[in-house]
């Protein structure tokens, strides 16, 4: 008889492997090029309150690291984009750029 896998809570919940956790764009399910800060939110908040929904059993620590796991990918991606859009519209001159 073959021995089941052992549970993956990444796998499991949010459908990558562990080893992923550090792309925020993969950890949110949004695709590589996005850069609108809505779509953004709105995936954080499916993955959240997928998580949140979850009775995690004796995996309640690994449920509230992933929920952390979320909420910095959250940020980390609103703060590229907001990044971009201000590089954008800021343009530099030998390394200096304009204040807001």
């Amino acid at each position: 008889m073959a021995k089941e896998a052992p549970f993956d809570p990444c796998r499991q919940w949010l459908g990558i492997d562990a080893v992923d956790l550090g792309n925020a764009r993969l950890v949110l399910g949004v695709a590589a090029q996005e850069s609108d800060p809505q779509v953004v939110i709105r995936a954080a908040d499916a993955r959240l309150n997928l998580l949140r929904a979850i009775a995690p059993g004796p995996f309640e620590l690994a449920r509230t690291s992933l929920v952390t796991r979320v909420e910095e990918a959250r940020e980390t991606l609103l703060a590229e984009i907001a990044a971009g859009s201000t590089r954008s519209a800021r343009p530099t001159v030998d390394g200096f750029a304009m204040p807001a």
